[in-house]
């Protein structure tokens, strides 16, 4: 059988065009990818509290903000010292008397707790967001309220609040407290995932979302009123409620701005270099796909004589016609010839 000696043309190194266009676009996805991701992604979180003129309270008044302790430096201003709140002593001894009425983990605010729980909110609605602030009250701590809830009625504490649900409900009826809508905040600490807390205020700061799905971190100036008992969605039957201390009081907050929202100059140049890069992939696979009829075309066609009038051979496919035109040779020929037996 003759072997097929003509020349084949080499293999190619590139790729495809078809493929050089997929990686190309695979590469303007990573390129928006990370200019998304750096442009987006949260630089921790910015507190309303140590901000001056964050925002300001419901009623158009100023929040005042609680100063941060001094450094060893010798010029650092002092420190501002917290500013209690005085309430007469009648009412403290009333609010005492009607807080024996409250229990703790039950799933809502019985008829008995009522009278205590909008003293609190009266309490609440007469004091500015700047007087809860100026007194900068403790820390919340979770154990102190689940181990001694009635050792903290109407301790006024603040936390960090991340806030996932936000809720809007309508007030009883000739309620003391006077206020017609309240909203119910759930949410965790920042520093105690999982550590459910429900807070009660009667304002919200302008713009702050409502709804069943909230992503926001406010810091939280409340009174401790109970413990309150809710169910998990995921809570087999008979099962023990879960408890959430619950705090009446106002929260402070502002809309939080990404340091990143500013669009720097390099993403203009990275958006540009991925363009051009698409660009020279689309046009390489447009150029290579017009090219591969010619080239099939060319190695088909027949080739022209040469300018001296002789026509151009191919050695290797003269040698191979040579080679089928040649009859069969007798391999004993020459062993004839020499013992003298040739025909």
């Amino acid at each position: 059988m003759p072997r097929d000696r003509r020349a084949r043309p080499a293999q190619s190194a590139m790729l495809s065009g078809g493929m050089m266009l997929r990686v190309g676009s695979l590469i303007a996805m990573l390129v928006i990818m990370g200019i998304t991701i750096n442009r987006y992604r949260p630089r921790g979180v910015i507190r309303a509290v140590n901000q001056p003129g964050a925002a300001e309270q419901a009623d158009g008044a100023p929040q005042q903000v609680v100063a941060v302790a001094p450094d060893a430096r010798p010029d650092a201003p002092p420190a501002k010292q917290p500013v209690p709140i005085e309430r007469p002593a009648e009412e403290l001894e009333q609010f005492r008397h009607d807080a024996e009425a409250i229990a703790d983990r039950s799933l809502t605010i019985l008829p008995v707790e009522q009278k205590a729980y909008f003293q609190l909110l009266r309490w609440v609605k007469e004091e500015p967001l700047a007087t809860l602030v100026a007194a900068d009250p403790p820390e919340a701590s979770y154990q102190n309220f689940v181990l001694r809830p009635e050792k903290h009625r109407a301790e006024l504490v603040q936390l960090e609040l991340l806030v996932r649900r936000a809720l809007k409900v309508e007030a009883p009826e000739g309620n003391s407290a006077g206020v017609k809508t309240l909203y119910e905040l759930w949410g965790w600490p920042a520093n105690a995932h999982g550590r459910m807390y429900t807070i009660v205020t009667p304002d919200l700061p302008p713009g702050f979302p409502i709804g069943t799905e909230v992503e926001e971190t406010a810091r939280v100036f409340g009174y401790f009123f109970k413990l309150q008992g809710y169910e998990l969605g995921s809570a087999k039957p008979y099962a023990a409620p879960q408890v959430a201390p619950l705090l009446v009081g106002r929260i402070q907050w502002a809309p939080f701005v990404s340091p990143n929202a500013e669009f720097e100059p390099g993403m203009y140049y990275a958006l540009v270099a991925m363009l051009l890069l698409v660009v020279a992939m689309i046009s390489f696979w447009v150029w290579t796909g017009r090219r591969k009829p010619a080239q099939l075309a060319l190695r088909n066609a027949t080739l022209p004589a040469t300018a001296g009038g002789e026509d151009y051979v191919d050695s290797d496919r003269a040698e191979e016609d040579a080679y089928e035109a040649a009859p069969p040779s007798d391999p004993f020929r020459f062993v004839q010839e020499e013992d003298g037996h040739a025909d």
